[in-house]
Order: structure tokens, then C-alpha cells, then sequence
């Protein structure tokens, strides 16, 4: 059934990007709040901007996010924690001191500061969030690793004579992998909602970007008059993050 989702999921994605999208900037103050229309898909706003088009820019930005944060962190933390849980004692001790530093300070402050100085964009904010989130992936690889290597077949793969490397990535990662990808989509959601929730504030940011977060902040004043304005972004929130709890959230989704 998933399954099924998913490609429903998909094909909605690709229709999506075949839509002719209009400039997002362009302000048009004779057309301002219109009707769900063939023109607009999801009408206008106070601006007169195609919210259709700000709905479909600001999924790539939020998309772009969760790519890049998700790829550093996990990337990073497969392989330090293969490292750490693998290569013994000291090792493990030294690795954990690093990951447990990037989990001390939370990924939404991490993000603040970064914003701070250098500006919120889809890659400060991906470079924050996924250097947040290494730890976790971290320890969660490090006591698979300690809990794999220590079963018959690994030791049986030593006596044998097979290097540590071929051992890690061609036995210990693939049995390792299903957890770390639900492990993965969970966070996944997490970064969407944060995301969102930096574009909200604003911090150092271009408000006349096409993020979901900042066009609820946007539209906040119109919620009791034009209370539309507010659902197609926090719709758009809601479905993404859910979409990616709900698909991946089951290990056996990732397997063959």
C-alpha cells in the first residue's frame, strides 16, 4: 500500500513541475486575492503573486534542504560511528566526545547562529541542521556495528582472513542500512517543520523568497479575513513531512 503512495506521490511531483509556473516577484496589484482559477491554480495573494507557483518554489528550497542535511549528517554519521563501534575502545571513546558536541547545541540554534552571521539560505540552514543531526546517526551505527561484529558470521569472516574493510561495508552496512533509512525519513520530517520554522522568523532572510515558512509569516495578518492564504502553505508543511513519516517509517519499505 505504500508503495502505492509513493508512486502516486511521485507522479503528482512530476505533473507538478510540468505546470507553467509564473515569476513569483512580480507584483501585480490589480489581481490581488483571486479565486482558485485556471490561471492560478491556487489563486492570488496580496500581491497579486501566483500562489501556485510560491506553493511549488518553495517545495524545491524545502526539498534542497532536507536533501543536503539529511546527505551531511548521514554520510558523516556512517562513517564515524562504523569507526567507533568497529575499531575498538579508544576509538569509540574519542568519536562519541566529537558527536556528542554537534548533539549539545540543537540543530534550530545552530541554525539561528549560522543565519546570524552569514544569512538563512536553503545551504546555511542544511549546513547547520545536518551538522546537528551527525550524532545521531553516530551512536545509532556505533552499537549496530559493536552488537553485528561480534556475531558468528563476522567472526567466522575474520578467521577467514577478510579484510576489515570488506567486512564493514559488505556485510555490517547492508544489515545496518534498513535501520538507519527509517531512522533517516523520521528525521526527515523534523527538518521540514525547522526549516519552516527558521523561514518563519525571518532570521537574515530574503522575505520575498518562496518558503513555505515565510509565506505563513506573510500571510499571519490575513488569517480571520483571507484564511485560504494560510492553508496552502501550512497544507503543504503538513503533507511533506507526514508523507515522508508515513512512507518510510517501516523498514520493510527499503527492502527488496
Amino acid at each position: 500500500m505504500k508503495r502505492i503512495f509513493f508512486v502516486l506521490i511521485f507522479i503528482c511531483c512530476i505533473v507538478m513541475f510540468f505546470l507553467p509556473l509564473q515569476n513569483v516577484k512580480h507584483v501585480d496589484l490589480k489581481n490581488t486575492f483571486s479565486p482558485v482559477s485556471g490561471t492560478n491554480f491556487f489563486g492570488t495573494d496580496h500581491l497579486g503573486r501566483d500562489i501556485y507557483s510560491l506553493i511549488v518554489i518553495g517545495f524545491i528550497r524545502t526539498i534542497t534542504v532536507v536533501v543536503t542535511a539529511s546527505s551531511i549528517s548521514f554520510i558523516i554519521g556512517i562513517i564515524l560511528g562504523l569507526a567507533g563501534g568497529f575499531c575498538g575502545k579508544n576509538t569509540e571513546m574519542f568519536i562519541k566526545l566529537i558527536t556528542d558536541m554537534f548533539l549539545i547545541i540543537p540543530s534550530f540554534i545552530a541554525a539561528l547562529i549560522i543565519a546570524s552571521a552569514l544569512g538563512l539560505t536553503p545551504i546555511t540552514a542544511s549546513l547547520a541542521i545536518g551538522i546537528s543531526d551527525i550524532g545521531v546517526y553516530s551512536n545509532q551505527v556505533a552499537i549496530l556495528t559493536k552488537n553485528l561484529k561480534n556475531a558468528e558470521f563476522i567472526q567466522a569472516e575474520k578467521i577467514l582472513g577478510i579484510g576489515n574493510g570488506r567486512i564493514l561495508f559488505k556485510h555490517i552496512l547492508p544489515n545496518i542500512l534498513p535501520h538507519l533509512f527509517t531512522t533517516l525519513s523520521t528525521k526527515a520530517g523534523g527538518i521540514i517543520l525547522q526549516y519552516a520554522s527558521l523561514t518563519f522568523i525571518g532570521l537574515g532572510a530574503d522575505i520575498t523568497n518562496a518558503d513555505w515558512g515565510t509565506m505563513l509569516y506573510t500571510y499571519r495578518i490575513f488569517i480571520v479575513d483571507k484564511p485560504v492564504l494560510i492553508f496552502w502553505p501550512a497544507a503543504a508543511i503538513f503533507i511533506l513531512a507526514s508523507a515522508f513519516h508515513f512512507l518510510f517509517d517501516d523498514r520493510d519499505f527499503f527492502k527488496g
